[in-house]
């Protein structure tokens, strides 16, 4: 990893959120942190455009079950 890269850590919910700023500077790498569900949310232009070049994207999420429309995907 470049020594002056840019991280960004985008997080499921509050709780993800937390524990990557308890835990970041001692062992993660400086970043900032964005609450984004990206499992039923798309990533959007906007959000996207949001980021410096070369940044590098680190996505947290944990495995719950995702009810959509009826049918519970794994």
């Amino acid at each position: 990893m470049a020594k002056n890269s840019i991280y960004c850590y985008i997080v499921e919910g509050e709780c993800e959120k937390n524990l990557i700023q308890s835990i970041k500077n001692e062992l993660l790498l400086s970043g900032s942190v964005k609450v984004k569900n990206i499992v039923t949310e798309n990533l959007s232009n906007n959000f996207i455009r949001l980021f410096r070049p070369n940044t590098t994207c680190i996505l947290i999420f944990d495995k719950d079950v995702y009810v959509n429309k009826g049918s519970a995907i794994p």
